[in-house]
């Protein structure tokens, strides 16, 4: 469950992307040692992309670089476009595409080695505009999130946030803009690494800024993340104390459950890497804690015992049957 869900937002996504010219534009060290060679086994020509103008993949295509990803890129095909490929290395390409699954489309970048197995992927809603007050429906006050996507070199993205707050047909003259970004590192293995967290500036009416939705979506925001690389962890847990304030403090966060319901999504992605994470975590610097031990409702108890279960360490299991054992329960 995503907290968009929650806020009722009617979501409507466009592709944003500030790559410039680059699209198979690498350096000629790199494109002889590395060239796409398994795509063109597939029949794409990766030599004609150019921007703004993507390759729709075939069924076959689908099949073989969209579905090893998982069921969280490959529910529906519907169309399913290269955007851009890149070597990041001599052995591993990335791969931009755009998704169109019905009414929203989202951005996804996966990496592969040269013979088209997947290394890493990470899925991105860049776009979510909703009414301020959805009950208002004469209400012309929109609520915009966007998120682009730049580049700077093969194996370095960022990608740029910002929720603003305007007048429809008019979101040029924003009422107040909150900016930030997170910054990934694409490494020898093809991994994403989360680098960075940080808010770049505030701008228009600051005091009008909505600080409930602002974490809200830098929570929802984080979720972008490697589907093996656990970085974004460290800095969700650097990040839930500022969210808690803003939620009105601790208690009536964990009583909200915004935390905790994209808490069940950072689970959902890689269940023994938070695991992991929360066994080597156990003191007070685990800000995650509170909203863990009441997460019942928003993880699946049988599933996460499973989980526990197969971890390796016994203490660790026992540590984390522990919490789960003690999980309210919302029937």
């Amino acid at each position: 469950m995503r907290i968009v869900h929650v806020l009722s937002i009617a979501m409507m996504l466009t592709l944003l992307a500030c790559n410039g010219n680059a699209t198979t534009q690498v350096n000629d060290a790199t494109q002889v040692a590395n060239d796409f060679g398994f795509l063109k086994d597939m029949g794409l020509n990766v030599d004609s992309l150019v921007p703004g103008k993507p390759q729709e993949l075939t069924r076959p295509q689908y099949e073989k670089l969209i579905k090893p990803l998982g069921v969280d890129y490959e529910e529906d095909m519907g169309t399913t476009s290269i955007v851009e490929v890149r070597a990041t290395d001599d052995t591993h390409t990335m791969i931009e595409y755009r998704q169109t699954n019905g009414a929203e489309p989202v951005l996804i970048l996966a990496t592969y080695d040269r013979q088209g197995n997947k290394c890493d992927a990470l899925r991105i809603e860049d776009h979510q505009v909703w009414p301020v007050d959805p009950e208002m429906l004469t209400d012309n006050l929109l609520r915009e999130f966007s998120r682009e996507v730049c580049f700077a070199g093969d194996n370095h993205f960022t990608i740029n946030a910002v929720l603003r707050q305007g007048v429809i047909n008019e979101m040029d003259n924003e009422h107040w803009a909150v900016r930030w970004h997170q910054d990934y590192d694409v490494n020898a293995d093809g991994h994403f690494v989360f680098k960075a967290f940080e808010e770049d500036s505030r701008t228009g009416n600051k005091l009008d800024i909505d600080e409930t939705v602002l974490a809200n979506m830098m929570l929802s925001g984080m979720l972008v993340q490697s589907q093996v690389d656990g970085g974004v962890m460290d800095a969700w847990n650097a990040y839930i104390p500022d969210a808690e304030k803003q939620y009105g403090g601790q208690i009536k966060a964990v009583k909200e459950g915004y935390i905790r319901m994209n808490l069940s999504d950072l689970y959902a992605l890689n269940p023994q890497r938070f695991l992991r994470w929360m066994a080597a975590h156990r003191g007070a610097s685990n800000h995650f804690l509170p909203h863990f031990e009441i997460s019942d409702g928003f993880i699946v108890r049988a599933d996460i015992q499973a989980q526990i279960d197969s971890m390796p360490n016994a203490d660790d299991r026992a540590w984390l049957h522990a919490i789960v054992d003690k999980w309210p329960t919302f029937e």
